[in-house]
């Protein structure tokens, strides 16, 4: 904890002295617009920049220069886009605010600084809370609000209790741990004036307890320990001189008050006069109280010239100055001081009220702010929610849709599977049949006109050898009458056979197309119209049947994949010369296909069998249905 903060201890010293001249900026810019042009080209890491940065405007303070608020806020953007830019970046961050902290109490702008330490505790998650603690302390004590002083240290006395744990732990850094003494320092001062010698008490003995707690550590700083021992001696001076009024023991704590300072002027002669601005405003009260003129002349002279002022305001040196005169009985000089002393008073009280209305305006916005978010937050709590809730519904809503669309998907599929294996069934048992019959015509046409044609061809060869004039009419007569029995025979069995093929094959078409329609359209969901007109299928060879019923398959397969059809009808009827198959459905149609391609597979194959039947093919299709109608010609039975 300790190197960390080392070098910068002099900032933080001078950064909590309650009242500096403000100087005006001089032109000691340069080193920062360096360092963000060599950030911006790459020429220095970002923790460089950012380091150098903080020392940079640690140097300027230390010489009181500071920016206007704005100003440095400007400057200090890409620090704070750099260190906002990553999770590890936390004490950069902390930086951040304490250089705009710091900035404020340098040119007296209370309200910033307080506004900028409450930043600081929120980004500590409130931790650490001394800091705030001391500047309200410090702003009520200069317009005399002795109880709303003790009013803050009630509110914190819990986190203040807490840090001689927080010391052992090296859980508090620098900053706070001065700031609480600072605090303790302004409780006792007001305490005193409120004879609350309980609080006084209570303060001082924690102060102590914070003290020794710090200096158990391994390494304490030097400067903490030296300002803390100056700090515990002035809250006891404020305890004896005016709580208690004892003027001996008060110029007993004074004593040891300047043995501390030799100390420090042979040690670290750097902070001797940091720490008097301390010790003179105590020492002009005391000599004026025990009428040691000429001691209060010297301490008067030498806060109303130096640069810090030891800590008095200007009308209290006036007032120090008219009690100087009114001891010396120069009633005329102590008036006129007094006079201008009253004067100040009052424009310093005006500058308080001001000073006091920005820190309610600067307060008042925080909480509105913080009053917005909440509302903010809760709205976009509930915004989430809803948008949660109507997604989640829409989610669950798109999935049952998508459940439902791949369950029809699935029945679909499993329709036109169907489908597909009662066509190709029926197919198969047509050219099973088909076979069957030609083998059975085969028999018959060998048991008969074979047979016969064999006995005619034994004949011949019986009666070559014996042929005469007179028995050859005799031996031809038998031969035609032969021929004839084998010629009737013949026919009568072709057309026996094609009279009952043609009969079994139309009952049989029939039922096939039934068959496959049945079993692809649930009758629960479709209503359907089957109509195969006698005296039409003789007019269709097998292979033409074969086709008609692929064109049935593929229609209903369409039909099954988009129509959303609750109707379908399939007609097969004869019309004068042709065959006509019309297959139309109820569904939402289908866009008319100018030129058919790869992407309607199923019209295409429609197409392409029905040029293989010789036939005309029309299709009509409308929101309202659609009509598949192909005329093939009829041709004879006995062609095929």
């Amino acid at each position: 904890m300790h190197t960390r903060y080392k070098k910068t201890v002099t900032m933080l010293l001078l950064c909590f002295s309650l009242q500096i001249n403000a100087q005006k900026p001089i032109i000691a810019y340069e080193e920062l617009n360096t360092l963000q042009e060599y950030y911006k080209n790459g020429q220095i890491s970002k923790e460089k920049f950012l380091d150098s940065t903080r020392n940079c405007l640690d140097n300027l303070f230390y010489q009181s220069i500071f920016f206007q608020d704005t100003q440095l806020v400007n400057y200090l953007e890409p620090y704070k886009a750099a260190t906002w830019s990553s999770s590890h970046f936390q004490d950069y961050k902390l930086s951040y605010y304490t250089m705009l902290m710091t900035n404020a109490r340098l040119q007296n702008s209370g309200g910033l600084a307080m506004y900028y330490a409450d930043k600081l505790e929120q980004l500590s998650k409130n931790e650490n809370r001394s800091l705030a603690a001391e500047l309200k302390a410090y702003y009520y004590i200069n317009i005399k609000k002795y109880e709303e002083v003790i009013k803050i240290y009630h509110n914190t006395k819990d986190y203040f209790n807490k840090i001689p744990c927080l010391i052992s732990q090296e859980a508090i850094d620098a900053q706070h741990l001065l700031a609480a003494f600072y605090t303790f320092n302004y409780i006792t001062l007001a305490s005193a004036h409120l004879n609350a010698a309980t609080d006084t008490k209570e303060v001082i003995r924690l102060a102590k307890e914070i003290r020794n707690c710090y200096a158990e550590l391994q390494s304490p700083i030097p400067e903490y320990l030296y300002l803390m021992d100056l700090l515990l001696l002035v809250m006891q001076y404020n305890e004896e001189y005016i709580l208690c009024k004892n003027l001996s023991e008060s110029g007993f704590i004074l004593k040891k008050i300047d043995k501390l300072l030799q100390e420090v002027t042979t040690k670290s002669p750097l902070y001797t006069d940091y720490l008097e601005q301390f010790v003179v405003p105590l020492k002009i009260d005391y000599h004026l109280s025990v009428g040691n003129n000429s001691k209060a002349f010297y301490y008067i002279n030498r806060s109303a010239n130096s640069q810090r002022q030891y800590l008095a305001q200007n009308h209290e040196i006036k007032q120090q100055r008219a009690q100087l005169y009114a001891n010396n009985r120069s009633y005329t000089n102590a008036y006129e001081n007094m006079k201008m002393a009253y004067q100040m008073v009052d424009s310093e009280r005006m500058r308080n009220v001001g000073e006091l209305n920005e820190l309610l305006y600067i307060y008042k916005e925080a909480e509105d702010n913080k009053h917005e978010m909440v509302v903010l937050q809760r709205e976009k709590r509930e915004r989430n929610i809803l948008i949660f809730c109507i997604s989640s519904s829409a989610f669950i809503l798109i999935a049952a849709i998508y459940s439902n669309m791949k369950k029809k998907q699935k029945e679909a599929k499993a329709l036109i599977q169907q489908l597909n294996i009662s066509t190709n069934l029926q197919i198969a048992e047509m050219e099973a049949g088909n076979r069957m019959a030609q083998k059975r015509m085969g028999m018959e046409l060998h048991d008969n006109l074979a047979s016969t044609l064999a006995g005619i061809t034994q004949k011949l060869a019986f009666l070559y050898p014996r042929i005469t004039d007179g028995g050859l009419k005799k031996e031809l007569t038998d031969i035609e009458r032969l021929m004839k029995s084998a010629y009737t025979a013949a026919r009568k069995q072709s057309h026996d056979w094609v009279s009952l093929s043609e009969t079994d094959s139309e009952q049989s078409f029939e039922k096939r197309i039934n068959t496959i329609i049945g079993n692809t359209l649930p009758e629960e969901q479709y209503q359907k119209e089957i109509l195969v007109d006698e005296g039409t299928l003789p007019f269709l060879s097998i292979s033409d049947k074969i086709e008609v019923l692929r064109i049935i398959q593929e229609a209903l397969t369409n039909i099954l994949k988009h129509a959303k059809a609750s109707k379908v009808s399939v007609l097969l009827y004869r019309d004068t010369e042709n065959v006509i198959l019309q297959i139309s459905d109820n569904g939402k149609g289908f866009k008319k296909v100018q030129k058919l391609n790869h992407k309607s597979l199923g019209l295409h194959s429609i197409y392409e069998r029905a040029e293989k039947l010789h036939g005309r093919l029309t299709i009509n299709s409308s929101p309202k249905g659609s009509v598949i109608n192909i005329q093939i010609t009829a041709r004879s039975p006995f062609l095929h």
